[in-house]
């Protein structure tokens, strides 16, 4: 598809655009392409390096990042559980770690007697003020505060029954 995306930078047999022009065009575009996606990748490097440093420290099957970033390579073969990072909407969400990175299977799903219920239930449930949601495939959760996401994570690893 980029080939031919490339090759459409060729002057048709209308246009008058000279073929040295076309072809610095194309070159160009290309090299904006190939540069994204070096940063990209070694964004990604980075990610995994830095998620491996924290895991490394963590000893309670809870990591926790100071920001959103790649993680899920970075930890499938460690015996972390639960991931909690900055929400983009606020808040914190906690998200049960895959089995493999691009799998829907968990280590430990949050507990099933969460799932799909609103924040006044879970709230009760859990007796956590600020747990706002739990998916109902027991992947995510989300809440307000750092130490409720802490509490979330340890209260769903004492539930493996789930």
């Amino acid at each position: 598809m980029i080939c031919q995306i490339v090759a459409d930078f060729n002057p048709s047999w209308q246009d008058e655009t000279d073929q040295a022009e076309a072809f610095e065009q194309a070159v160009a575009f290309a090299k904006g392409i190939l540069e994204r996606r070096f940063q990209h990748r070694k964004a990604e490097q980075n990610a995994f390096e830095t998620v491996r440093k924290q895991a490394e420290k963590c000893g309670s099957g809870i990591l926790y990042l100071e920001r959103a970033m790649p993680w899920k390579e970075a930890v499938k073969d460690l015996d972390i559980y639960y991931v909690i990072y900055p929400s983009i909407r606020g808040g914190y969400n906690i998200q049960a770690v895959p089995l493999q990175q691009d799998q829907e299977q968990l280590k430990r799903p949050f507990p099933e007697s969460w799932r799909g219920l609103d924040a006044g239930k879970l709230s009760v449930l859990t007796g956590i003020e600020d747990f706002m949601f739990c998916h109902h495939a027991g992947f995510l959760c989300a809440v307000k505060t750092l130490d409720s996401a802490f509490l979330i994570a340890e209260l769903a690893s004492k539930n493996k029954g789930n």
